[in-house]
């Protein structure tokens, strides 16, 4: 039985191993994916939730400019990021679209080139005023990182950050989770309610988290969770029309 059992966690942690997790073609519910072709920022794949949120089916919002469902004076300004290869002078954006009559709803919105070189755009509905904006606190934590991996004091920035991360999400735990050269992982900082047991300092072997998921914290530093019980999203179509390949996702954030 032992043998057994062995060998069955041996074939999940191979298939994990194995496992192209940033070709699912999934995203999370809350949120629309459009992939676009330049120049004209035409849309050639979406996240399967378009109706949910635009009142269109994603079959018929396939061929559509951005222009014809965004306010078209926004637009001009994201063609003139897009075409100066400056994404970082458009991102974040408000962007706003007509979904019903007179009716309006605002999105923030992220740009960015998967590593296939496809310009793909991330949509969420604008939350109150109330609560911090989801891509204010994707920009904020990214600064934090940057400064990060110039400082040289790692272990106090470290705390720091966990810290500020904490305030601004009021996440009951934060974690900085490091790897070391095995790929064996330690928890660093730590900043948590009190009544939560302490993962400070423990250490967690190689297999806690397989080769695809230690990639993607590689390329991309932050990538947000809403839910992580939701149920996800598939893309329409599931494979990129232009490459008919699976779209690389690895930067999404």
């Amino acid at each position: 039985m032992v043998a057994i059992n062995q060998t069955l966690q041996d074939i999940n942690l191979h298939t994990l191993e194995q496992e192209a997790i940033h070709i699912r073609g999934q995203i999370q519910p809350h949120g629309v994916v459009f992939v676009l072709e330049e120049p004209e920022l035409k849309i050639v794949q979406a996240s399967n939730n378009t109706y949910h949120i635009f009142g269109i089916n994603p079959e018929n919002i396939l061929g559509k400019t951005l222009e014809e469902i965004f306010d078209p004076f926004q637009i001009e300004r994201i063609k003139q990021g897009v075409t100066d290869d400056n994404l970082d002078f458009i991102n974040p954006s408000k962007l706003w679209a007509r979904v019903k009559e007179d009716d309006y709803v605002v999105f923030d919105g992220i740009f960015h080139r998967n590593i296939d070189g496809f310009l793909i755009l991330e949509l969420e509905p604008a939350i109150s005023q109330e609560n911090i904006p989801f891509l204010s606190f994707y920009h904020l934590a990214k600064a934090s990182i940057n400064q990060l991996e110039e400082t040289a004091n790692l272990r106090d920035f470290c705390q720091i950050i966990v810290k500020e991360v904490r305030k601004l999400t009021g996440f009951d735990r934060v974690m900085l989770y490091k790897f070391d050269e095995e790929n064996h992982g330690d928890v660093i900082a730590e900043d948590k309610l009190e009544s939560l047991e302490s993962y400070l300092g423990l250490h967690y072997p190689e297999s806690d988290i397989p080769a695809p998921a230690r990639r993607l914290f590689s390329s991309n530093y932050i990538r947000l969770i809403p839910d992580a019980k939701a149920k996800p999203v598939n893309l329409f179509p599931i494979n990129n029309p232009i490459s008919q390949q699976p779209l690389d996702l690895t930067l999404s954030i």
